[in-house]
């Protein structure tokens, strides 16, 4: 609770409003604001329907991967996994007879 309410106190002190931070902004970072929100709820749409679709067939090195957001077995699995990859690559990039 305590490390909580320290980070909460730093944040308040840094804290900028929108309207002092466009009065202090690079002119040329302002100008791109039209240009690139406009896109986000499109892009973010198009990104929901990707992640929507199951996999009809996984690649044959689907298994190998760590379940997203499991950091702890990323990490206990990461010397495995790169050792993997070099014999895939060493594989992949010998000469064949």
């Amino acid at each position: 609770m305590r490390f909580e309410k320290e980070v909460l106190a730093q944040q308040k002190r840094f804290k900028e409003g929108l309207l002092g931070y466009v009065l202090t902004a690079d002119w040329r970072h302002v100008l791109c604001v039209p240009f690139i929100y406009p896109v986000l709820v499109p892009i973010l749409l198009l990104d929901a329907f990707k992640h929507a679709r199951r996999r009809m067939q996984a690649h044959a090195h689907y298994h190998g991967f760590a379940d997203y957001g499991d950091a702890e077995n990323y990490r206990t699995e990461l010397a495995r996994l790169r050792e993997e990859l070099r014999q895939i690559s060493a594989k992949e990039s010998a000469p064949h007879a």
